[in-house]
């Protein structure tokens, strides 16, 4: 959970942490239709629903149907420029890294 909160931190406030190479390309202001906090809101809560769909499908097509929707919706979210690609990413290690806590 903080990997989000330290994400959040470098886009609004410290941009100068990251050479200024990397912070042109990664945290563009106009690239993107939604504010960073409302990016990251909206993919946790795709994840949470692609969870929920994995659980209600049979157990023989979950690993299937959950790559295809998360590669399809991500992609799809990212080239629509709703969300930054590393948006995208940052909120997916976040997303596994909680997953396999809980999973033990």
């Amino acid at each position: 959970m903080i990997l989000l909160g330290v994400y959040e931190a470098m886009v609004r406030f410290h941009q100068d942490w990251v050479p200024h190479h990397f912070a042109k390309i990664f945290f563009k202001k106009s690239e993107t239709l939604l504010p960073v906090i409302v990016e990251i809101l909206f993919v946790m809560i795709i994840f949470q629903l692609l969870v929920e769909a994995s659980i209600r499908i049979p157990k023989s097509t979950v690993i299937i149907v959950s790559l295809i929707s998360a590669i399809v919706v991500g992609q799809t979210a990212v080239t629509a420029k709703i969300i930054h690609s590393i948006t995208l990413i940052i909120v997916g290690i976040n997303f596994l890294s909680s997953i396999s806590i809980v999973a033990g």
